[in-house]
Protein backbone atom coordinates (compact mmCIF):
# COMPACT_ATOMS: atom_id res chain seq x y z
CA UNK A 1 0.00 0.00 0.00
CA UNK A 2 3.07 2.17 0.56
CA UNK A 3 4.24 1.28 -2.53
CA UNK A 4 0.94 2.71 -4.29
CA UNK A 5 0.97 5.82 -2.45
CA UNK A 6 4.81 6.96 -2.83
CA UNK A 7 4.15 5.95 -6.72
CA UNK A 8 1.06 8.18 -6.60
CA UNK A 9 3.38 11.16 -4.88
CA UNK A 10 5.76 10.73 -7.43
CA UNK A 11 3.48 11.03 -10.37
CA UNK A 12 1.86 13.79 -8.42
CA UNK A 13 5.48 15.81 -7.97
CA UNK A 14 6.35 14.87 -11.34
CA UNK A 15 3.68 16.72 -13.02
CA UNK A 16 4.41 19.58 -10.55
CA UNK A 17 7.30 20.18 -11.77
CA UNK A 18 7.09 19.52 -15.67
CA UNK A 19 3.89 21.87 -15.87
CA UNK A 20 5.96 24.95 -13.12
CA UNK A 21 8.40 24.40 -15.98
CA UNK A 22 5.85 24.63 -19.00
CA UNK A 23 4.02 27.34 -17.97
CA UNK A 24 6.70 29.54 -17.49
CA UNK A 25 8.19 29.05 -20.54
CA UNK A 26 5.25 29.38 -22.62
CA UNK A 27 4.48 32.61 -20.63
CA UNK A 28 8.12 33.94 -21.57
CA UNK A 29 7.85 32.67 -25.16
CA UNK A 30 4.59 34.62 -25.56
CA UNK A 31 6.46 37.99 -24.04
CA UNK A 32 9.84 36.90 -26.11
CA UNK A 33 7.54 37.07 -29.21
CA UNK A 34 5.61 40.40 -28.50
CA UNK A 35 8.88 42.05 -28.09
CA UNK A 36 10.35 40.78 -30.92
CA UNK A 37 7.01 42.05 -33.15
CA UNK A 38 7.35 45.39 -31.79
CA UNK A 39 10.85 45.83 -32.44
CA UNK A 40 9.78 44.93 -35.99
CA UNK A 41 7.55 46.85 -36.24
CA UNK A 42 9.29 50.12 -34.69
CA UNK A 43 12.22 49.50 -37.43
CA UNK A 44 9.80 49.80 -40.20
CA UNK A 45 8.46 52.90 -38.49
CA UNK A 46 11.34 54.16 -38.21
CA UNK A 47 12.51 53.60 -42.11
CA UNK A 48 9.43 55.46 -42.92
CA UNK A 49 9.92 58.35 -41.15
CA UNK A 50 13.49 58.04 -42.84
CA UNK A 51 12.03 58.60 -45.80
CA UNK A 52 9.74 61.30 -45.03
CA UNK A 53 12.69 63.34 -43.68
CA UNK A 54 14.20 62.71 -47.15
CA UNK A 55 11.52 63.84 -48.94
CA UNK A 56 11.16 66.99 -46.86
CA UNK A 57 14.81 68.03 -46.86
CA UNK A 58 14.12 68.24 -50.26
CA UNK A 59 11.32 70.27 -50.22
CA UNK A 60 13.22 72.47 -48.07
CA UNK A 61 16.23 72.83 -50.18
CA UNK A 62 13.82 73.11 -53.38
CA UNK A 63 11.79 76.43 -50.69
CA UNK A 64 15.22 77.44 -50.02
CA UNK A 65 16.45 78.16 -53.90
CA UNK A 66 13.15 79.61 -54.45
CA UNK A 67 13.95 81.82 -51.97
CA UNK A 68 17.69 82.87 -52.52
CA UNK A 69 16.24 83.49 -56.63
CA UNK A 70 13.43 85.44 -55.40
CA UNK A 71 15.80 87.49 -52.93
CA UNK A 72 18.34 87.87 -55.78
CA UNK A 73 15.64 89.44 -57.90
CA UNK A 74 14.70 92.78 -55.54
CA UNK A 75 16.56 95.71 -56.34
CA UNK A 76 16.59 99.19 -56.05
CA UNK A 77 14.70 99.43 -59.74
CA UNK A 78 12.34 96.79 -58.78
CA UNK A 79 11.00 98.33 -55.21
CA UNK A 80 10.48 101.68 -57.33
CA UNK A 81 8.58 99.57 -59.63
CA UNK A 82 5.81 98.65 -57.18
CA UNK A 83 5.71 102.30 -55.28
CA UNK A 84 8.53 102.62 -53.50
CA UNK A 85 10.27 106.13 -52.76
CA UNK A 86 13.42 106.90 -51.73
CA UNK A 87 13.61 108.56 -48.06
CA UNK A 88 14.24 112.16 -48.15
CA UNK A 89 15.24 112.25 -44.23
CA UNK A 90 14.98 109.33 -41.76
CA UNK A 91 13.13 109.20 -38.81
CA UNK A 92 13.65 106.44 -36.25
CA UNK A 93 11.08 105.67 -33.69
CA UNK A 94 12.15 105.91 -29.97
CA UNK A 95 10.38 105.70 -26.92
CA UNK A 96 11.40 107.64 -23.75
CA UNK A 97 13.31 105.69 -21.05
CA UNK A 98 11.85 106.10 -17.42
CA UNK A 99 13.79 107.76 -15.16
CA UNK A 100 12.73 105.52 -11.72
CA UNK A 101 13.23 101.59 -12.21
CA UNK A 102 10.49 99.58 -11.25
CA UNK A 103 11.17 98.20 -7.45
CA UNK A 104 9.89 96.81 -4.87
CA UNK A 105 12.64 98.53 -1.84
CA UNK A 106 11.28 102.27 -1.25
CA UNK A 107 13.93 104.62 -1.51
Amino acid sequence: MNKIIGKINRGYFEKTIFWSLVVPTVILSIFYAYFVKQTIINIVERENFEDEIVVLNSEIGKLEFDYIALKNEVNIDYAHSIGFVNVREMKFASRAIPTKNLSLVRE
